[in-house]
């Protein structure tokens, strides 16, 4: 009698969770916003924001982009600073990405880019 009431219960744990749906992974944000500074006028913004992946120079540039787009509506004139995700406080930024008069323009650090390690 006990076997069947373990068994039971057993069934009953197997059958309540296999309707669970399957565990996802959290997908984290491509920058991190280290700080945001308005210029003493309210029209204009600094941005420096970390890469948490290593970038290329189309995805940064859309990232740069994207912090633009939600901050534009507040700021005349937003500079976002880009650093890579290993940089020190010293390091100089890896693209600074600039709107000024309504259109975005970006600029990249050669010496900062990701070094690419040849396989073969």
């Amino acid at each position: 009698m006990i076997k069947f009431q373990v068994m039971a219960l057993v069934l009953a744990i197997c059958v309540a969770c296999s309707n669970a749906p399957p565990p996802t992974r959290a997908r984290a944000e491509p920058f991190t916003v280290l700080s945001e500074q308005p210029g003493a006028d309210n029209l204009s913004l600094t941005v420096i924001i970390k890469l948490n992946e290593s970038p290329t120079e189309p995805s940064a540039r859309t990232i740069a982009e994207s912090v633009i787009a939600s901050r534009k509506d507040r700021y005349q004139n937003i500079t976002v600073e880009s650093y890579l995700s290993g940089a020190s406080a010293s390091d100089p930024p890896y693209s600074v990405s600039k709107l000024e008069g309504g259109s975005v323009t970006h600029r990249f650090n050669s010496q900062v880019a990701p070094q690419r390690i040849p396989t073969h």
